[in-house]
């Protein structure tokens, strides 16, 4: 009689044998427990097991793991599966107990195993890549030649030697590039509590005005403040609190302009830089905060802003001060928003910025009247100003790409570099004259939280749900209810996250590690995540699976998008092409066409229609349509919006935000009724652009948004030479 077959033992390994990993059932338990791992992962430590103590190499894993016919990228998912993996070994890359990495070759196993007794079985699964393992002892390493007495020793320590000093000198260079310079000096300028931003210096550089909201008042906002270098008096400038203004000082130092968001009040200013009445010149509904710069032309005859044409298209407008009227700049761009106009030192060129979508946008410079337009750089991430160098040969910006943000620089030829400090950087300015450059240095912390619509006081049950000392956005409720999805830099990167309904056991989804990624939503069937990335160095949609949790490209035959969201068949995925374009493409990829021909990038299905932003200039209007359908129309009776994602919308109706009144209420508009009626009262008001992302569970009991806990920042004087 033949034996029976046997299958792969169970091994251990740990210091103390706590781990087991059965191969022919792909489950990983420590001490008993099982532990939750996708089948990609334990793919990767089966294979490292079965070569334990040999190279495994990254095209051995990739061949193992994936057939020729997935179309995914590779190196992004491979690196997901081996994060999966020592996030459940509790391992570290740094300092390896189990998996030691070979950079740019692949992995090794160099933990103690053990196996335990084979197990009688039937034949194994197809899918199973287990192997019988006869030995807990490793296999022998392939045999090495050993080196010559005498002469080849020599060389190998001359080598080592060698080796070991171009290491230690590689290493000094990093750490003197890592500082500023022996004549520079970095030192906050500001100290005071909450938020002071958006600096900008006096001609002679000896003087900083900027906004500030911790003055302790009744009414919160930002105001406008004049401090020196070289004292610690403010003078306040304004007396009417904004919900944020950006200031310019002119070069001849008599005026400051700044631009407010104040609803009604806000447009943009003048007020005398000793202290004295302020005069509007301009009614401007500005968007996008960290875009809000303005720029004084050589001669202070004029100021350029961004803005929105009658078209809904971004424009940089000049206005002149004598008239008053504005003047469109001639910047014919494909852009979603333009903004941070800033003039170089001598008034002959006009920097500023185009975003083309998400977390994806360009610096160009060109003549103050339009002419010679020409890109310097594309840059991935979030924007947060620029200014020129005192000599006009760099432009510094700051740019958050997922982990914080910093400085960079960029040369008239396009030669980009990381400035060697300003963590947490936004809004730099260059003084003309001291050598000095300031920033803002910020750090907030924004936690999920949810409130019981049904209660009998719905705020009185607001709750803080998933929370942390970073930053958690976009929350998003599976369609039943068990899962919320939302984005995270808890990490230290932006990436997608998913928990349970009452916040417990937070799961990575994906792991970009440095691109932005968000823009989560939910497919009908509760198991895929569509969500978009800058992983390739542009925008693009991403499916993934929650207990795979693999990223997969969706492919399609338009470029830089994001913001996705699934039809209710799951079969496609309406996503933005920019600042106006919103298309249908399949969830499995292929070719896209509109899915309407109104200026519309963000969407929302319910279950009989899908509910669209269109841009207007000033404000937001939602529509509706059918998909497939031709017939589109506004929603009658549903109030203009100020921020494209202050709504979201359930079976019965739309909730939403009016930032530009009161952004702590809630409202509901009824799609029967077409009638509007408040719900909630917030504590505070949610942050705008990208931070809102309302999500209301699909019986319209609780909602989830995003809270600011805390949130300070700082202005930093850098004093000396700009560092090259």
């Amino acid at each position: 009689m033949e034996a029976a077959p046997t299958r792969p033992a169970p091994i251990r390994f740990g210091d103390s044998g706590e781990l087991e990993a059965d191969l022919y059932t792909e489950e990983l338990r420590r001490s008993g427990r099982a532990l939750r791992l996708p089948k990609q992962s334990f793919l990767v430590l089966a294979l490292l097991l079965q070569s334990r103590g040999q190279l495994v190499t990254r095209d051995e894993l990739r061949k193992r793991l994936w057939p020729k016919e997935t179309y995914i990228e590779y190196d992004q998912a491979l690196n997901a599966a081996v994060n999966r993996l020592r996030e459940a070994l509790g391992d570290s890359a740094d300092e390896p107990r189990f998996i030691e990495t070979l950079p740019r070759r692949g992995y090794r196993f160099i933990g103690t195993v053990e196996a335990l007794g084979a197990t009688p079985s039937v034949a194994t699964p197809e899918s199973s890549v287990a192997v019988p393992l006869t030995s807990a002892e490793p296999p022998p390493p392939p045999a090495v030649a050993q080196p010559r007495a005498g002469w080849r020793l020599p060389a190998m320590i001359v080598a080592i030697i060698a080796i070991g000093a171009l290491v230690a000198a590689v290493a000094l260079l990093q750490t003197r590039s890592a500082q500023p310079n022996a004549q520079t000096r970095l030192t906050p300028f500001t100290s005071l509590p909450d938020r002071e931003v958006a600096p900008t210096f006096s001609p002679d550089g000896n003087a900083l005005a900027f906004a500030w909201n911790g003055t302790g008042e009744e009414v919160q906002g930002f105001d406008l403040y004049v401090k020196h270098v070289d004292s610690e008096d403010l003078l306040r400038l304004t007396h009417r609190p904004a919900q944020w203004l950006t200031p310019a000082w002119s070069h001849d130092g008599r005026q400051i302009a700044f631009a407010r968001v104040a609803g009604a009040n806000g447009g943009i200013f003048v007020v005398p830089a000793l202290g004295g009445e302020e005069r509007r010149l301009a009614s401007v509904p500005f968007g996008e905060t960290a875009l809000m710069q303005l720029a004084w032309s050589g001669d202070d005859q004029a100021l350029v802003y961004p803005a929105f044409s009658d078209s809904g298209n971004p424009v940089l407008l000049r206005l002149p001060l004598d008239s008053l009227a504005p003047q469109a700049l001639t910047a014919a761009l494909p852009c979603w928003e333009m903004g941070n106009p800033a003039f170089s030192p001598d008034g002959s060129r006009l920097a500023f910025i185009c975003m083309k979508s998400v977390a994806v946008y360009s610096i160009h410079v060109m003549r103050p009247d339009g002419a010679e337009l020409r890109k310097l750089t594309d840059v991935s991430g979030y924007p947060a100003g620029i200014a020129w160098s005192a000599d006009g040969s760099r432009i510094v910006f700051a740019n958050d790409s997922g982990d914080g943000g910093g400085l960079w620089a960029v040369t008239l030829d396009g030669a980009v570099s990381r400035l060697p400090f300003g963590e947490n950087a936004a809004s730099p300015v260059v003084a003309a004259k001291n050598d000095r450059l300031a920033y803002v240095r910020t750090r907030q912390v924004v936690n999920l939280w949810r409130v019981d619509l049904r209660a009998a006081s719905p705020e009185q049950s607001a709750t803080r749900l998933i929370s942390s000392t970073r930053v958690e956005l976009l929350p998003q409720y599976s369609p039943d209810g068990t899962h919320i999805a939302f984005q995270s830099n808890r990490s230290g990167s932006w990436e997608i996250w998913v928990s349970n309904a009452d916040g417990s056991q937070p799961v990575r989804i994906s792991a970009f590690n440095g691109p932005i990624t968000g823009a989560v939503a939910w497919c009908a069937d509760g198991k895929r995540l569509a969500f978009d990335s800058r992983a390739s160095g542009t925008s693009a949609v991403y499916v993934a699976d929650i207990d795979e949790r693999l990223p997969r490209l969706v492919k399609t035959s338009v470029t830089n998008i994001g913001l996705p969201v699934w039809s209710r068949d799951c079969n496609r995925l309406i996503v933005s092409g920019g600042g106006s374009e919103s298309y249908l493409v399949p969830a499995a990829g292929g070719a896209a066409e509109r899915f309407t021909s109104k200026p519309s990038y963000y969407a929302s299905p319910t279950s009989n229609r899908v509910v669209f932003n269109v841009k207007a200039a000033t404000h937001v209007v939602l529509w509706q349509k059918q998909i497939g359908a031709a017939a589109e129309a506004p929603l009658a009776g549903m109030p203009a919006l100020a921020y494209s994602d202050e709504w979201v919308a359930g079976d019965r109706g739309v909730y939403f935000t009016l930032g530009s009144e009161d952004a702590r209420l809630v409202r509901f508009y009824d799609f029967e009724t077409r009638s509007v009626r408040p719900v909630v009262r917030l504590a505070k008001p949610p942050p705008p652009l990208g931070g809102l992302g309302l999500s209301v569970s699909r019986d319209d009991r609780f909602l989830l948004y995003a809270q600011t806990e805390d949130q300070e920042s700082d202005v930093m004087l850098l004093s000396g030479a700009l560092p090259r």
